[in-house]
């Protein structure tokens, strides 16, 4: 189940960022453009981000918008299936020489394990609740 279930829970962490951004620009009265790309949105928002939390947005835009959804990517498909899988080594893998062989291994915590996403999302949330006293 953890093959099938992985790019689902990955979606689902991308669409509760996304709305949680979304949130965070109705909050500061800006147009909210129908779009899902989550670094963009974050951009757009103002939320401070590490390069590695935008690289983060990046990988979950390509699970929310078709790696959990579709076999293949709508549109450049074989530019999407290489930035896909080059985001997948860089967030949620790490490389170990042994023996003169590059070994990729799963990254311990993840920033996708629950802890450490759950922190990520509550950066996030801070910038809505910084903001919701505005009402």
């Amino acid at each position: 189940m953890d093959v099938a279930t992985f790019p689902v829970y990955a979606m689902l962490c991308g669409m509760s960022l996304e709305l949680l951004i979304k949130a965070v620009l109705i909050m500061q009265k800006e147009d909210v453009k129908p779009v899902h790309d989550l670094s963009a949105l974050a951009r757009h928002a103002e939320i401070p981000l590490d390069q590695a939390e935008r690289g983060l947005l990046d990988l979950l835009t390509h699970y929310v918008v078709w790696y959990a959804r579709y076999p293949v990517p709508r549109r450049n498909t074989a530019e999407n299936v290489r930035e896909l899988g080059r985001l997948i080594d860089e967030h949620l893998f790490e490389k170990a020489s042994f023996g003169g062989l590059t070994i990729m291994s799963r990254r311990t915590p993840g920033p996708l394990d629950w802890q450490q996403y759950n922190s990520f999302w509550s950066k996030i949330a801070s910038k809505f609740w910084e903001l919701y006293p505005s009402l």
